[in-house]
């Protein structure tokens, strides 16, 4: 793993530590650690200290899904049941919740391998990195409070809705605790082509013509997971994303199932005030950076504007296609 010597502290937003919470480059920097930013002074993009860090898979390639091989795919025929930690339940008692009101749909196995949803599958090499970054997050959100996280980035294609996906469906994994996606990203939402699911009613169907909670609520087969689209685009999202009605859905949201976790996939910041308007709402932030490649102005610049005491880590994520045009709702 490349490193620089030269540490420079991002000083956005105030003086106390973010934590990186890696995953995709092997590594991972605890809560206790405070974040040593590097600057590569050839291309000003972001690097990161490895001291102390846990190394956990080979630091210098990211795994990948072939889709020419059987053992990398995400083997789907049909709705996705994940059990992993039924055995334990049964045991203590505790039952998955029943989604007698949720439209069931079935996720396309195709669309899901080639968009990298590695976490319907336990056996899939990215596993453990999600594994890892949920163990992370869930304590950073136990110690602080509150069950509600914001995934947003500086700029567009750092990985956001990819970790907003992977992270939800490794969260509803775990024991006792059940998982709510939401796509929040009203003007590019990604979160149903990411996943293969189409013709559904979403957030804005809710906050514009009045549609029910119930109606809004996807089951796409996974035990413990239920989502919400955005629904049709809009122009005026962030009025939308602050309004009273959407701050009524995020406190009933919190409030109704005490070990449920709230996932929302929100804009980058630096391309509107979508997630600006929507930061008051929620208890914690995750901020996805591109490994190598976002510049730390940008960073720092998209930093700032956030509410620094929710944000609880940055996810180092590692790409390997080219940073796409800023032009994010051409």
């Amino acid at each position: 793993m490349e490193t620089d010597p030269g540490r420079h502290r991002a000083a956005a937003g105030g003086n106390r530590p973010v934590p990186f919470l890696c995953h995709g480059s092997g590594c991972l920097l605890g809560q206790g650690h405070a974040p040593a930013w590097n600057l590569n002074r050839r291309n000003n993009a972001v690097k990161h200290d490895t001291q102390g860090a846990m190394s956990m898979h080979d630091t210098n390639t990211t795994p990948e899904l072939d889709s020419g091989t059987d053992d990398n795919l995400v083997k789907l025929t049909g709705p996705a049941h994940i059990t992993e930690s039924a055995p334990r339940r049964e045991q203590s008692g505790w039952h998955s919740p029943t989604y007698n009101t949720s439209r069931m749909v079935t996720l396309d196995p195709n669309r899901v391998a080639a968009n990298r949803c590695v976490c319907l599958e336990s056996s899939a090499r990215e596993m453990e990195y999600y594994r890892v970054l949920r163990t992370k997050v869930l304590h950073a959100a136990q110690q602080r409070g509150g069950n509600s996280i914001m995934i947003t980035s500086a700029l567009p294609d750092e990985g956001k809705t990819l970790t907003a996906i992977n992270l939800a469906f490794t969260f509803a994994r775990e024991f006792e605790q059940t998982a709510l996606l939401v796509d929040c990203d009203l003007r590019r939402q990604k979160v149903q082509d990411y996943l293969g699911i189409s013709g559904s009613k979403g957030l804005v169907d809710y906050l514009v013509d009045g549609c029910s909670i119930p109606d809004l609520m996807v089951w796409p087969g996974v035990e413990k997971l239920t989502m919400i689209s955005g629904g049709r685009t809009v122009v005026d999202s962030s009025e939308l994303l602050n309004s009273p009605r959407m701050r009524e859905l995020v406190a009933e949201m919190k409030g109704r199932y005490e070990n449920r976790y709230l996932f929302f996939d929100t804009p980058p910041v630096l391309c509107g005030a979508d997630t600006l308007a929507f930061a008051p709402l929620v208890d914690h932030i995750l901020f996805v950076v591109r490994a190598g490649q976002t510049p730390l102005q940008e960073i720092n610049r998209a930093l700032s504007m956030l509410p620094r005491e929710k944000v609880i880590g940055l996810v180092m994520n590692r790409q390997d296609s080219e940073l796409k045009n800023h032009n994010y709702y051409r």
